[in-house]
């Protein structure tokens, strides 16, 4: 199986479910795999055009992130893999998004939340 990984990619966004969370901008880390069932043509033409543009998930995640607030970690990562679902249907690959976030507890040092979807091959 072939694999693209995204890691500790930084996302801004209003996070929480307390006032204070909502105050102002938190940093979030994800990161995400998206593998392919075969091998995408990009290893063999060397043409970006002929596979999954990391850049371009970067301004989607970013953009969906900064376009609500969120209460929940669990909603946000539900909304940033609907937006790649709905972004790489053609390339029939899974994903695996693992979001992790500083919550307001003392002796935790972070929250993390997983969500994945396997395409139907």
């Amino acid at each position: 199986m072939y694999k693209l990984k995204l890691t500790e990619v930084i996302l801004d966004v209003y996070l929480g479910v307390y006032d204070f969370e909502q105050e102002q901008l938190q940093q979030v880390k994800l990161d995400l795999i998206i593998s392919y069932h075969k091998a995408p043509v990009g290893c063999v033409s060397d043409d970006l055009n002929e596979t999954i543009c990391y850049a371009s998930i970067n301004e989607l995640l970013l953009k969906t992130a900064r376009q609500k607030r969120y209460q929940l970690i669990e909603h946000l990562a539900q909304s940033l893999l609907d937006v790649l679902k709905e972004m790489l249907e053609a390339y029939k690959v899974d994903i695996y998004l693992e979001l992790h976030k500083k919550p307001p507890l003392d002796n935790v040092a972070l929250a993390s939340f997983c969500v994945e979807y396997v395409c139907a091959r």
